[in-house]
């Protein structure tokens, strides 16, 4: 047994660290993606466990993502919505916390099993 590292599709919002801001935070223009990525293995390895999907819908943000087992690997699907440009300073906390909530999903450790070929 050993876990993949999807890390596949990191979010393009940067997000500052800190615990306090006392300006609002520019995240770019509202836009929208969605993403689709498919995780192909060799014969015998098999993705034995995905994540539970993850939806967000709030005052800044929509994001659904899911990790789905596949036949030959796993499939990974988000959408994703930036619902506004400035983050008020008072509300830097919340979307600093959904951020990272998606980056950590988007981050998951894939475990993937396999027989063994002795080599």
């Amino acid at each position: 047994r050993f876990f993949l590292d999807a890390a596949i599709h990191k979010i393009a919002v940067h997000i500052p660290s800190g615990d306090e801001r006392k300006f609002p935070l520019h995240l770019g223009n509202p836009s929208s993606d969605k993403c689709r990525v498919e995780l192909d293995l060799p014969p015998g390895k098999s993705v034995e466990v995905v994540p539970e999907p993850l939806t967000i819908s709030g005052k800044f943000v929509d994001y659904e993502g899911k990790w789905t087992q596949t036949p030959s690997g796993a499939l990974f699907e988000r959408k994703f919505k930036l619902k506004t440009a400035v983050v008020p300073a008072e509300n830097f906390l919340e979307i600093r916390d959904i951020m990272e909530r998606i980056g950590n999903f988007e981050s998951a450790k894939l475990l993937v099993t396999g027989i063994s070929t002795g080599r």
